[in-house]
């Protein structure tokens, strides 16, 4: 797992896309994950939007569901695709360290960004506990 927090933003999750896919076009990708991926993401900010939050990337992991439809369906076809995903781990603060974990999220490598997040696996005793604090 790399060391470096990452503010999570629409800049950070394209530069994780991208990395991934050659040929994206950086404005409508970037609209996409506006419209699609960021407001799943919305409870590990609670209700101060404008929270700065971080996450750590995962490049490999292995989830066992993505694994499992990658293989039924994809088993009879010419496509390569990863049967790993990108698992991304959420902090309220840039120290690693489980009282500012907020949980984590997972995102496919599939080229269709509104049906990229996999998981959404939030830490609910930490959540729970910033949206305390910040009342």
């Amino acid at each position: 797992m790399p060391a470096d927090f990452v503010a999570l933003n629409q800049t950070a999750l394209y530069q994780i896309i991208s990395s991934n896919f050659s040929d994206l076009n950086k404005a409508k990708t970037i609209e996409q994950i506006k419209k699609y991926i960021l407001p799943k993401l919305k409870i590990f900010r609670g209700k101060n939007e404008k929270k700065t939050i971080y996450f750590l990337e995962e490049s490999e992991y292995v989830e066992t569901e993505w694994k499992d439809m990658v293989s039924m369906h994809y088993v009879n076809t010419s496509y390569e695709l990863k049967n790993t995903v990108i698992r991304c781990h959420v902090f309220s603060k840039k120290q690693f360290d489980s009282k500012h974990y907020l949980g984590f999220f997972t995102l496919r490598p599939i080229d269709e960004i509104k049906v990229m997040v996999s998981f959404v696996y939030p830490n609910w005793n930490n959540i729970c506990t910033s949206i305390i604090h910040a009342n």
